[in-house]
């Protein structure tokens, strides 16, 4: 902008005069202000004072969407935005908790992708008790976004309350978790402390086990919430061999009827009632199922010839030793890649 010093000052010789330089200078400065917002219209008088209210209102949105889809505007004194920038920042809290993948999108303009950490939105990451900032990324045409109020507290108890469970996670096991993985997206689990007795055998051989053999102890239905999540199947089972005919106590976890995982327990001993040989075996499976259908996750045991008990009825192990509070767990998390 060129300087134009005090030339008008109402002195009608050439001295008061701006040149034609000097007044475009003037009219391209306004204009530039003017044009990444909004369109040049000769008609408007107040383009200039629109687009101070824009800047001024930059992060002041309303979402008046859907379920999936956040459409934010903001008070009918501001003007429209027309053109997305790199790096454009909003805050926002959506009027609708979300489903799945979602798109946000800013008054007339077209809608946008949002994704948190590299992923397209899950169910129940959008609440509407909590503020957002959305980040628009034009090298990949998405919003990426983020809680803005609550901090990483705030995202553990959001997890909490969004966790499918049979039975009770601490909130301790969650911070564990997110501290050493990424976002945990749900966590299952499911117990056994039922006596069971079975001569059903699982051979100590070459062969992968198979989901006939072996008698089922742990049974669990889980249902991811993404594709490209990975699950951690955790067990811990408890068994013994009765009267000291087999050695080998074995407990394969099948993803419906895929084996894809097998515990392991030697076992040596005499006779009478040392022989009952008994123990537990705790073991962990990390897995990508690559699709977001239910699948069964059963833990089934046997040993390789004799009878097998869970929690059975030996001086060793009985179910109702304890209060009957000893059990076989099966737990399943489900943590974003």
């Amino acid at each position: 902008m060129l300087e134009v010093g005090s030339k008008i000052d109402n002195d009608n010789t050439s001295a008061g005069e701006l040149t034609a330089e000097e007044f475009n200078s003037l009219m391209t400065e306004a204009e530039n202000v003017i044009k990444p917002f909004q369109t040049l219209d000769g008609t408007k008088t107040k383009q200039m004072s629109e687009v101070i209210d824009i800047m001024t209102k930059a992060l002041t949105y309303t979402d008046v969407g859907t379920v999936n889809a956040v459409q934010l505007t903001r008070s009918a004194t501001t003007s429209t935005t027309e053109t997305l920038v790199d790096g454009m920042t909003i805050i926002f809290t959506p009027a609708n908790a979300n489903t799945g993948a979602t798109t946000l999108k800013i008054t007339t303009l077209v809608a946008k992708p949002i994704f948190y950490n590299g992923v397209a939105l899950v169910a129940g990451y959008l609440n509407t008790t909590s503020k957002f900032i959305a980040v628009y990324d034009l090298a990949n045409d998405r919003f990426n976004i983020d809680v803005l109020t609550g901090g990483s507290a705030g995202q553990r108890q959001k997890v909490a309350d969004a966790v499918n469970v049979d039975e009770a996670v601490s909130k301790a096991q969650l911070d564990a978790g997110l501290q050493n993985t990424g976002k945990v997206l749900q966590v299952a689990i499911s117990s056994n402390s039922v006596a069971i007795t079975s001569t059903a055998n699982i051979p100590k051989d070459s062969s992968v086990p198979l989901v006939t053999e072996g008698v089922e102890i742990l049974s669990l239905a889980f249902t991811p919430k993404s594709a490209t999540s990975i699950l951690y199947v955790k067990v811990h089972s408890y068994g013994n061999e009765d009267a000291n005919n087999g050695d080998n106590l074995v407990f394969p976890l099948f993803e419906d009827s895929l084996c894809i995982g097998v515990g392991y327990k030697g076992l040596t001993g005499g006779s009478g009632s040392s022989g009952y040989n008994y123990g537990d075996t705790f073991f962990t499976v990390k897995r990508q199922k690559g699709d977001t259908t239910q699948a069964i996750y059963s833990v089934r045991a046997g040993v390789n010839s004799g009878v097998y008990e869970h929690l059975g009825t030996t001086g060793y192990t009985q179910n109702s030793d304890y209060g009957s509070l000893r059990a076989s767990t099966i737990e399943i998390w489900e943590v974003e890649v």
